[in-house]
This record gives structure tokens, C-alpha cells and sequence, in this order.
């Protein structure tokens, strides 16, 4: 009889969150290989793994005496691996006589005659990402020392897979202009989840094909069954619409940098500014219920470029709510008024006047960088933030 330990909880999204090109190739490894080759030598097996336990396979990213049809797909089921548990546990396995253990899967013992094993976790950004492993085809025990080599190959392939870690991410974002640091903010929160979306697509193409690569060798029952593949088509869709909706808000993100990129512009229409800064706070202002603008006074405009109106409202109201988001979820109420100056008032009970205190020596920081900005005023009193701007006066038309 066939048994199956599928294991549903394995350490969460967070454990493949880094899973990246690299990883997945099937290109050859020197490295990798070397471990290997050296792992079965010094143990004394046949056989030796450096695998990944992804979301429904466990895939061979280097291999030594693999059978040929494994050695071809590079994988098994998920349920069917004995590397499952090493992950689920974080810790050494060891089995000396797989057909004695009814809590260890028989897939790969009845189809490959699998034995004995030793296995220990490597890691993906100190997530447990699957194992080394060494596999004997005959009953056996392992020494201390056999454990002790293991585990510190596994640290030597810990190490390979953050060379290919950081090689990913290295390439990171430099000092932007204050006058853009909002818009690339809020870019970056779009590309956060792309990040992650991109692994899981890749992943999913990988899986599929070693299936279909698996199916041409008749090799079913160590292949993740059909409810398994249609988990996976369904993380496909999900992942395509995470896709979506970030494309969809990087390009929200472009439309208004084209509005920053000129710093000619000598007034800005109040509406186009409500618009632009609500789009710069989103990300933030949903954490904290949303900001709720009341229509601006027609006509109104604010005499300031278009790039330092946005930014520096958009730079205070973004405090702002790093400071109360963790104390409500009603948002903020915000509405422009029209006096001898355009004030722009946000109302929460949440807020208090620390919160007001600090806004204001955040607009004399920025005073300190941005000459312009010396003209926006901040004040205000428990519950209500007021941010003061200079108002452009309209030229009357010539009759």
C-alpha cells in the first residue's frame, strides 16, 4: 500500500519568498556538484541530493547516482520526499531502514528501493529551503561523524545560495532627490509584491514542466497528483492578478512623475494637487482607513511648481501617518480652504499634538533643504494638522 505523508504546513509564503532564477536553473553547478560528490564519497552512499522543497515538488538542484528517469526530471512530489520533513522540523533527518517506518513516505522505497537516509536543512535567508542529503539503497546506520560532515557541507551550500541571493538583490535603489523620494517610495511598494510574484510564476512553470517531463517516463506515482496540479494553476491565476493590479499601480506611479519632472511651473491648480498627493500617500494612507478629500474651492491654486507642492505635502501627510496608523483605522479627513493662503486641514481623533509638534520640525527640516518650501507653514492642535501653503492669485482675463 501507498503512503502519502503530505505535509500542509510547512513554514509559510516567507520560506520561498527569495526562491529567484538561480536557484531554479537547471544549469549545472560547479559548487554544488563538488558538495555532493564529496557528501556521498565521505558517508559512503550512492547517492546525494541538494534539494528544494518548493510548493509541490522537491526539486534535485544538484545530484550524484541519481536513477536515469530522476536524473532527467530533477524531482518528485512534495509528499512523496523524505526532504519534507527536514524542512518542516528544520533539522538533521536520519532513517536507517525506510521500509521499517510507517511515518516516512514509501513512494520512492518501493519504486527505487530507497533505504537508508540522512538529511539536513539548508536555508534561504535563514528559512528553511530544503536539504543535503545522502541515500543508501541498503538498511544502514550513520556515525557522528557522518552527521557532523553533513551539517557542515549544508552550511557550504547555505552559503551557494546566498551568492545567489544577493547577486538578485544587489543592485539597489541610490539617494534619490528629495523632490521624488515619495514617488519612488510608493513605486517600490508596487515592486515589492512584483518581487514575489515573480517567484511564484517561476516556480509554477518549473513544476509544470517537471510534470509534464515526468509524465513522458510513466513516473506517476512519484509525481504530484492531479489535485496538486490544480493548486498550482490556481497559484498561477492568483499570481497573475497580483500582477495586474501592480502594473496597474506602477503606471499610476509614472503619470504622476510626468507632472513632477518640471520645475518651471510657477502655480499649481489645487485639484490636480489633491489628486497627486492622495496617489503618493496611498500605499501608507490605507494602513490607517484612507484619506477622505472634500472637494477643492474651483479655481484654487497654489503658488508653488507642481514638483514642490506634491512632494512636501505628500512627504508631511506620509508622516503623519507612520505616527497614527497603529492608532486608527478611520483615516484622515482632509479639505482645502481658501483665505489669504490655501491651508490644507486633516482632522483624526487620533492625533495629538507630539504628532503636531513633530510635523512641524519636519517642514523646518525640509525649509533647511528646499528654499521654496520655506513658504509651507505647519500648526495645529490635538485632533487637526493644518498645512499652510502660499496662494497664487488669479490675473483677471483682459475684457
Amino acid at each position: 500500500m501507498t503512503h502519502r505523508k503530505r505535509i500542509d504546513h510547512l513554514p509559510g509564503d516567507r520560506r520561498l519568498t527569495g526562491v529567484n532564477k538561480a536557484l531554479l536553473s537547471s544549469d549545472f553547478d560547479d559548487v554544488l556538484q563538488s558538495i555532493v560528490v564529496d557528501a556521498a564519497s565521505q558517508v559512503g552512499t550512492p547517492i546525494a541530493l541538494v534539494t528544494l522543497v518548493l510548493q509541490n515538488i522537491q526539486l534535485f538542484r544538484a545530484h550524484h547516482g541519481l536513477p536515469d528517469d530522476l536524473a532527467d526530471v530533477r524531482a518528485t512530489a512534495r509528499d512523496a520526499s523524505f526532504c519534507q520533513l527536514v524542512v518542516r522540523d528544520d533539522d538533521l533527518l536520519e532513517v536507517s531502514d525506510a521500509a521499517e517506518r510507517e511515518d516516512i513516505p514509501q513512494e520512492l522505497v518501493e519504486r527505487y528501493g530507497i533505504r537508508a537516509y540522512l538529511g539536513a536543512p539548508i536555508h534561504l535567508a535563514g528559512q528553511p529551503l530544503g536539504s543535503l542529503c545522502v541515500i543508501d539503497t541498503k538498511p544502514r546506520n550513520f556515525t557522528v561523524e557522518d552527521r557532523a560532515l553533513l551539517r557542515m557541507l549544508a552550511q557550504e551550500v547555505d552559503a551557494r545560495i546566498h551568492q545567489w541571493s544577493t547577486a538578485a538583490t544587489s543592485n539597489s535603489v541610490g539617494t534619490v532627490r528629495a523632490a521624488v523620494g515619495p514617488v519612488f517610495a510608493e513605486m517600490r511598494n508596487h515592486l515589492s509584491p512584483l518581487a514575489f510574484i515573480g517567484s511564484e510564476l517561476r516556480m509554477t512553470t518549473t513544476e509544470l514542466d517537471v510534470q509534464l517531463r515526468g509524465l513522458s517516463f510513466g513516473m506517476h506515482a512519484v509525481l504530484p497528483d492531479a489535485e496538486s496540479v490544480e493548486r498550482l494553476l490556481q497559484r498561477y491565476e492568483r499570481a497573475a492578478d497580483w500582477s495586474e493590479r501592480a502594473v496597474a499601480g506602477l503606471i499610476s506611479c509614472v503619470d504622476l512623475l510626468e507632472g513632477l519632472a518640471d520645475l518651471r511651473s510657477t502655480a499649481t491648480d489645487a485639484a490636480d494637487l489633491v489628486q497627486r498627493v492622495d496617489g503618493l500617500c496611498r500605499h501608507l494612507s490605507e494602513t490607517a482607513g484612507g484619506l477622505h478629500w472634500s472637494d477643492p474651492p474651483p479655481g484654487l491654486r497654489v503658488e508653488l511648481p507642481l514638483a514642490i507642492a506634491v512632494v512636501v505635502t505628500a512627504s508631511l501627510l506620509n508622516r503623519l501617518l507612520l505616527r497614527i496608523r497603529s492608532r486608527t483605522t478611520e483615516g484622515l479627513q482632509c479639505r482645502l480652504l481658501a483665505t489669504d493662503e490655501v491651508l490644507l486641514e486633516c482632522q483624526s481623533p487620533a492625533l495629538d499634538t507630539d504628532d503636531v509638534s513633530a510635523l512641524v520640525n519636519e517642514a523646518s527640516a525640509l525649509a533647511g533643504q528646499m528654499t521654496m518650501t520655506q513658504r509651507i507653514g505647519v500648526s495645529g492642535t490635538a485632533g487637526c494638522l493644518r498645512i499652510h501653503l502660499p496662494r497664487a492669485v488669479s490675473t483677471p482675463e483682459a475684457g
